[in-house]
């Protein structure tokens, strides 16, 4: 055992951890950025019936995993960015030549069922719906969620951060997770969260 899964708004790649003996027998210690959540959800029983393992999860942002990984925290699997793993094997914390590309993810725009699809067909166009929005919702940047991090950087470079901010409600779990108990006018996220998020 001792594999490492990566994920990212761009990438994501598979690596072994440079431990052994991580999970009892039977046992497949998973450690995942929260974005893949509703996707670890989906294949989980299938995975155990079919390998005859236990899959244990712990979830967190992808900024956290890396560093449970690097604080020596053992996983068999793990998901988390390309560049975090490519650090992670410089460090010596993954195996070198371990890592494989398993998934890519950008980053998307949501609204609820029914409402009007915001126009963000050009950048000046983006700018203006982010503006005239009442509230956008988006993954902690500080808490290392990949998506949060990446569209902090899109409103800094479109210099609007300070506006967009200060309507902002700052995701902490999933988007379904904070569907469940608040709303937006807009939902940035990556899409698989976006897609697995009912309405």
């Amino acid at each position: 055992m001792g594999r490492i899964f990566g994920i990212a708004p761009a990438v994501a790649i598979l690596s072994s951890v440079c431990h052994q003996g991580a999970a009892q027998a039977g046992e497949v210690k998973l450690l995942s950025a929260l974005v893949m959540k509703p996707a670890l959800t989906a294949l989980a029983g299938d995975f155990e019936r079919t390998s005859g393992h236990k899959l244990t999860i712990a979830y967190d942002s992808a900024g956290a995993v890396t560093k449970r990984i690097q604080s020596g925290e053992i996983a068999d699997v793990a998901i988390t960015q390309k560049p975090a793993v490519e650090a992670l094997i410089k460090e010596g914390k993954i195996a070198s030549g371990s890592n494989v590309i398993l998934a890519r993810s950008g980053v998307g725009a949501a609204v609820r069922q029914g409402a009007p699809q915001p126009d963000i067909s050009s950048v000046d166009a983006l700018k203006r719906t982010l503006l005239a929005a009442k509230s956008i919702a988006y993954p902690v940047p500080d808490a290392g969620h990949a998506s949060g991090i990446h569209f902090l950087r899109v409103i800094e470079r479109l210099g609007i951060a300070q506006q967009v901010n200060a309507k902002a409600k700052f995701m902490e779990g999933t988007v379904a997770e904070f569907a469940a108990r608040d709303s937006a006018d807009i939902v940035i996220s990556q899409p698989m969260e976006i897609l697995a998020t009912p309405g």
